[in-house]
Parts: C-alpha cells; structure tokens; sequence
C-alpha cells in the first residue's frame, strides 16, 4: 500500500475511534505525505501508525517514513492535538524539555487518561493498590522530596485553586473514616507513631524548624489559645472511655544516661528522679535526647531549670513497660 491518506485515515479511525480533532488529523497525513524536505541533516524514522498503538505495522514499509528532527518533534505534536491521549503524549516527553512542553495538552491528555482509568473499576483499584505498596515502600526522605518537587512546581493560583478542591474533598465523613483507619493502623503499630515524628523533625530544614519553634511559642503564649487548649483537655476528661484509656495506659521505662558540663556520667533509672535531684528542664531533656547535642536554649531569663539544663546530654535506653497506677 502507497500512503494513502483516506486508507491511512480509516486504519486510525477503526482502531483508535473518532479523533478528538479531525482537521489535525488530516493535517498530520497531509504532512507526512507530502514531506519532501532534503535529508541534509541529523533525521530520523517516524512510523505513521505509532507502535504503541498499532501492533503488526512495525516492520511495514509504507508506515516507515524519514524525517528531520524538527520535523519528527512537529509530526508527534500535530498527532498529539488530533488523539490527545497519554500514548500520543509520550514520546514529546521525551523529545521536548520541561519549557517547551504544551502544558494545556498535556493537562488534557492526563484527564482524558484518568478518566478512562477510573471508568473500569477493577483496573483503577488494581493500579490504587500497586500504587499504594510503592509509595509505601519508599523511604521518607524520597516521600518527602517528591512532594516538595510537586509543591514547588506550582504557580500561586494553582496552589490556591488546589487548597481549595482539598478543603472540598476533606469533608466530615473522610475526615471520619481517614481517623479510624490511622487509629487501627497505630494500635497494629505502635511504635510507628514515634519513629515517623523522629524521622519529621529529624529531616526537617533547621531554618524551617526555628520558624516553627517561634510560631509554636507565640502560639502558646496567646492566653485565648491556651484558655481554649484547656477546655478542650477538661472537656475531655468528661468522657468515660478518655478516663478509662488514661487509667489502663502503660508508662514506657528507661534508664537514661546523662552527661554533665563537665563530663561527668550519670545513670538513673526513670526521668523524674533525674529531673527531681538535678533541677533539669523536662522539655529541654526531652527535645535533646538522643541527639548527641548538649542542651542549649535561648529562653533562659527567670528559669532556674532551663538554665541548669545547658550544656548536658542525655541518651535514653527502654527497659520494659508497666501500667499506671492511678
């Protein structure tokens, strides 16, 4: 078969459906059949009929046709505007650099896929499940960098137009059904909920952190945040199944080895006969512990205790559990 463009044109038609565009279908056969630039240069081989599209016409000699590069990039973006799908979109990934992509086309081509994807429901949970174990199995740095490559990318109106689908799709009953799964998963694990907020404030970009540290402590300072921080913790203590948690709840135990100024090593077995005998700081043990870092702290004005907790280090090893006596 010579290239015939109607032939050509059915062969599409058949397999792939009514184009999204036919006048660019039409101009895609247009330029492939009457190209006739010379072929003084870098050139390569386009198949008319794609091959992830088209099985059996690989090797088919009409369906073979050289171009030049240029030419080949323009040959794929005309087919892309006549199919719009993620197939057709594929190879000008790979052709074309992040600038110069057609951002609308391929914002297209995605919806189109997810549309279909989503419209067979076994293959969509097949591919949630896939997606699920392989995100899963990625470490949280990787997690973490993917979401920033993601966050980063958006323009300020793409970043608010998706707050705002996420605050249409958090609704109550997710919001619901999203705590109970965490919940269930937690009391399966529950030492995970420690290592993800080591690993978080492990990670976490030491300028970020400070921020942080500052918003928290303003936070903490305004007294309608605390007023409201403490009837929630009274409204809670209403409740009987709150009461009956806290009285069955098991105190983990640790010896904890503490390194004075002076470098001088001290070893007690639980936290508040070390903080009781050496007038320490709670939360400053508590925030350095482990890290190898002797305490330091900017907020010591009238505060014995935190003062007394500069310069020391402190290494916690658990030991057992044993339940509260209330």
């Amino acid at each position: 078969m010579d290239l015939n463009k109607q032939k050509i044109k059915e062969i599409f038609i058949n397999e792939l459906g009514e184009p999204d565009s036919l006048d660019k279908l039409n101009e895609y056969l247009d330029f492939i059949i009457s190209y006739n630039r010379p072929l003084d240069g870098y050139f390569e081989k386009h198949h008319i009929l794609p091959n992830s599209l088209f099985k059996g016409y690989e090797k088919t000699e009409w369906n073979l046709v050289k171009l030049l590069y240029e030419d080949h990039i323009k040959a794929h973006e005309i087919l892309a505007m006549a199919y719009i799908n993620r197939i057709t979109m594929r190879p000008l990934n790979f052709m074309k650099s992040n600038l110069s992509k057609n951002s609308n086309l391929l914002s297209k081509a995605s919806k189109k896929g997810w549309k279909k994807l989503k419209s067979d429901e076994k293959k969509y949970n097949q591919w949630r499940l896939s997606r699920s174990n392989h995100m899963k199995s990625l470490s949280s740095e990787e997690r973490g960098r993917r979401s920033k490559k993601a966050w980063d990318s958006y323009s300020n109106e793409d970043y608010i137009k998706r707050c705002e689908i996420n605050k249409m799709i958090w609704n109550e009953d997710r919001k619901r059904l999203k705590s109970e799964q965490m919940k269930s998963y937690f009391k399966d694990n529950p030492s995970e909920m420690h290592e993800r907020m080591s690993r978080f404030w492990k990670n976490m970009d030491p300028n970020k952190k400070e921020q942080w540290d500052l918003k928290m402590s303003k936070v903490n300072k305004d007294p309608l945040k605390r007023k409201k921080a403490s009837e929630s913790l009274k409204k809670k203590w209403e409740e009987e199944d709150f009461r009956k948690k806290m009285k069955n709840r098991k105190t983990t135990n640790y010896i904890i080895t503490a390194i004075t100024p002076d470098g001088k090593k001290i070893q007690r077995k639980g936290l508040t006969n070390l903080l009781t005998e050496f007038d320490l700081n709670y939360h400053l043990v508590k925030k350095f512990n482990n890290t190898g870092k002797p305490v330091e702290s900017k907020n010591v004005k009238n505060r014995k205790n935190i003062s007394n907790t500069i310069g020391w280090k402190f290494y916690y090893k658990e030991y057992g559990k044993t339940k509260k006596n209330n």
